[in-house]
């Protein structure tokens, strides 16, 4: 079985990322995931939120019985 036979689906992802500065004395980073297949968009402050973005989208995917 070839690689694009596989009977699972695939997602692409594009994470932003940036650097807020609120004030002299403080920074502080930033992010935006996208999904490239169906467009849906979330902002993140912190690594847990960036997962659980992931993590959603696979659990859409078990749901809808794709893998």
């Amino acid at each position: 079985m070839g690689e694009n036979d596989r009977p699972y689906r695939r997602y692409l992802f594009t994470v932003r990322l940036w650097r807020e500065e609120p004030s002299a004395d403080q920074a502080e980073w930033r992010g935006q995931v996208q999904c490239a297949s169906d467009g849906d968009r979330r902002a993140f402050q912190d690594w847990p939120d960036l997962i659980a973005f992931f993590a959603a989208k696979l659990e859409e995917s078990k749901q809808d019985g794709e893998i």
